[in-house]
């Protein structure tokens, strides 16, 4: 169709159109040469079919079996359309030096991918906001630039703690019958009947839980404002994305297929930088003092009660983070993955959250070390931990309540539920059991104990006491004697009769006859001290401060004792200062009696356990972990966990930069 005339394939006239078409053959080929207007082109074909064409539209070529090209200095291909390149069999890339491959227009796309990020920042800042204004911004990492409190936190969980305790202030009664005999009683010992109550903590400044405060320590439950910023995020999003639109419209679009298998050698390095910009919104917002959680079983200094103790920890949220234009990677791999790294390790880093999930997960190392600013938990239907040493060691530290104030130190682990030990258990400082302890044997020191003055009272004797007592006792302790009855038809001592010399004088039966002296029996027993009735007492507790006067009931004197286990130093088996009362059933031997109970700092922690040694060495419970030391091991982590963060950053943005 190309030639004119006679030759030209045609049916139709065409006469406007110039038609010239010029062939060279030869018996390796020939060159084409068509001049048809609009129509031009060049073609170079081989006889096996090879061929290079050049039209107007661009250029073709076949090769029909290899195709080599070699290149002796450098090569630059523009490609202002896109290109395809499908390889039926393998493609092998050899770089003897650097490949550097830029997908997009990194130079012309970095700024409005700068642009999009800080507007979308005004939404996220506003999206990390709590829907209530339960904290004030403490840490730029932890709360949005804008977070503010308002409102005022709960009262304090422990003042509706309800607990049952034990009421009955006397375990028996002592019961005073006639005897039949004159001017006799008996002793009658009748069992009362336990009384149980139910009672609330402490909530006042005796309250471990909120420190005298009266409220909450964690912003829990508590009545908080509404974010008012938060009702307006769909309009601040409408405003953003606006602006956000017209960045984009300068950003291209790539597409490229997928499929095939790409194997890499690489001598050196292999850097691979997915986006321009870094995103590093906070992908989370953190209230420290945002739950309220158990943290031990305390009793009241005063004993009137035994309470849950509450804390404070913090609260982490998720916080959904903007997706910027470009910057994501995904890898489907529809079988397995294996990775096999030199000792250098491996180092994941993220400013994001990090979810690992398998079917059976299995961390294996020569040391394993998990650490979490916040809460770290551990869940399953069968948790099991094994280990030739195993060790639970709560921190010692003082913290500031949220309601104001410090705390004094505190250490403890709070076992939620029963607590039940296979084999032996040894316990270094005190032990108190609110409810019942049974034992089927007692081991421990001897120590002597005294019985009441009498087993039984004749008839008051006016002027007639127990000079053992002190003046100042009760009536009640001034006992008289006790009287006995001869048995019969013994002999009891000798008459003398003038001018007959001694007979014998026998007994004749004679109830209420002769009176023994008052006395008290020496028995050996294990240590104890067993509380009667109440008594007076005052009690200063280390923590709170001046004294507290009153003690109702026995059952406060105990727990006030056994309140001593609340604070982190053991508590030695010291005697409890003035504690020989007439106000306990056994006096223990050579005690004073009816001075007042009192409990002072010196009868919380024994300052032998103060200045217990540490061995020296880098272990746990040597002189380098103690509690100052742990602190500054603390501190040591949260600034290499800051210099990651910062190192991860710098990184991020060395790569972009370089990209460009």
């Amino acid at each position: 169709m190309d030639y004119p005339g006679k030759f030209n394939n045609d049916n139709k006239e065409n006469s406007e159109i110039f038609k010239d078409k010029v062939v060279i053959n030869q018996p390796s080929g020939n060159i084409e040469f068509v001049n048809t207007k609009d129509s031009e082109s060049v073609s170079f074909n081989h006889k096996n079919g090879s061929f290079v064409k050049l039209d107007k539209f661009g250029s073709d070529v076949l090769t029909t079996r290899d195709s080599r090209e070699h290149i002796m200095g450098d090569s630059l291909i523009s490609i202002n359309g896109g290109k395809t390149e499908i390889v039926d069999e393998n493609l092998t890339t050899v770089v003897l030096g650097d490949t550097n491959t830029t997908i997009g227009d990194a130079n012309k796309w970095k700024k409005p991918m700068e642009e999009i990020k800080k507007s979308q920042r005004e939404i996220h800042d506003v999206k990390r906001l709590f829907e209530l204004r339960r904290v004030s911004k403490k840490d730029p990492l932890d709360q949005a630039p804008n977070q503010t409190k308002s409102g005022v936190h709960a009262l304090c969980p422990t003042e509706k703690n309800q607990a049952k305790i034990l009421l009955t202030e006397e375990p028996t009664t002592v019961v005073l019958e006639k005897n039949s005999m004159p001017r006799t009683k008996l002793i009658s010992i009748q069992d009362n009947v336990d009384v149980y109550n139910t009672v609330v903590g402490a909530g006042d400044r005796r309250c471990l839980t909120c420190w005298g405060k009266l409220f909450s320590p964690s912003s829990q439950d508590g009545a908080w404002a509404t974010e008012s910023e938060k009702q307006k995020i769909v309009e601040k999003r409408e405003a953003v994305q606006k602006k956000i639109h017209e960045y984009e419209k300068q950003l291209g679009q790539n597409k490229h297929p997928n499929g095939g298998t790409d194997i890499r050698i690489v001598a050196k390095n292999f850097i691979e930088n997915i986006g321009l910009v870094f995103n590093d919104f906070e992908s989370f917002r953190k209230d420290p003092h945002g739950k309220l959680v158990p943290c031990g079983v305390k009793i009241d200094p005063l004993g009137t009660t035994i309470y849950t103790q509450y804390r404070d920890t913090s609260l982490v949220e998720s916080v959904d983070v903007e997706k910027f234009p470009g910057g994501s990677y995904q890898l489907n791999i529809c079988d397995g993955w294996t990775v096999t790294v030199g000792s250098n390790g491996i180092e994941f880093k993220t400013s994001g959250p990090l979810n690992l999930f398998g079917s059976i997960v299995n961390l294996v190392g020569e040391q394993v070390n998990i650490g979490s600013r916040g809460d770290l938990g551990l869940d399953g239907e069968r948790v099991d931990i094994t280990g030739e040493v195993i060790s639970i060691r709560p921190k010692k530290a003082s913290r500031e309540l949220e309601t104001g104030g410090q705390t004094e130190e505190e250490q403890q682990v709070l076992i939620d539920g029963n607590l039940n030990v296979n084999l032996n258990a040894v316990v270094r400082g005190g032990l108190h059991v609110e409810g019942e302890l049974t034992t089927h044997h007692i081991t421990a020191p001897c120590e002597y104990q005294i019985t009441e003055t009498d087993f039984v009272w004749g008839n008051q004797i006016p002027g007639l006491r127990d000079s053992s007592m002190p003046t100042e006792c009760d009536e009640d302790f001034a006992k008289s004697v006790t009287h006995a009855t001869l048995l019969p038809n013994l002999r009891i001592g000798y008459v003398l009769i003038p001018e007959i010399g001694l007979l014998d004088v026998y007994s004749y039966q004679t109830e209420n006859f002769a009176h023994v002296d008052p006395h008290r029996h020496y028995f050996k027993n294990v240590p104890l001290k067993l509380f009667q009735a109440s008594s007076e007492s005052e009690v200063t507790v280390p923590a709170l401060g001046s004294p507290f006067p009153g003690m109702p009931s026995a059952h406060d004197a105990v727990r006030a004792i056994g309140s001593r286990n609340n604070w982190t130093n053991p508590v030695l088996p010291q005697p409890v200062q003035n504690s020989k009362t007439e106000n306990t059933v056994l006096n223990k031997f050579g005690g004073g009696f009816c001075s007042p109970l009192t409990l002072t700092k010196e009868n919380w922690a024994g300052t032998e356990s103060e200045s217990d040694s540490l061995p020296i060495g880098e272990g746990v419970r040597t002189q380098s972990s103690t509690s100052a030391k742990i602190a500054e091991i603390k501190r040591e982590i949260d600034s290499y966990l800051n210099s990651k963060y910062a190192e991860l950053q710098e990184a991020m943005s060395k790569q972009e930069n370089s990209s460009c």
